[in-house]
């Protein structure tokens, strides 16, 4: 049983935080694998692609970048989403 305790306080030691980015991808019919040049958190921050830039290295800089809720975790946005309904869903968080 002690064994158990020891391993259940050692589990609540551990930081609860997690590092996650949510990339929302908006698409159309035909239009599947465009490439994202625009990212957005819907809290005012948008970053935009460089010349040079691929898709790869440009999500990494946002998701460098952008900051975390008190869970660790964002969402980036290839669309300007509606400030409402971004505040109603962060509302949760």
């Amino acid at each position: 049983m002690q064994n158990l305790e020891r391993r259940i306080a050692e589990l609540e030691k551990k930081d609860s935080k997690q590092d996650m980015v949510i990339f929302i991808k908006s698409v159309q019919p035909g239009h599947l694998n465009t490439e994202v040049a625009y990212l957005a958190d819907g809290k005012g921050n948008e970053w935009i692609r460089t010349p040079g830039e691929d898709e790869a290295e440009f999500k990494q800089r946002a998701k460098d970048e952008v900051l975390r809720n008190r869970y660790g975790v964002s969402m980036l946005f290839n669309f300007k989403a509606d400030q409402t309904e971004l505040e109603a869903s962060n509302a949760t968080e």
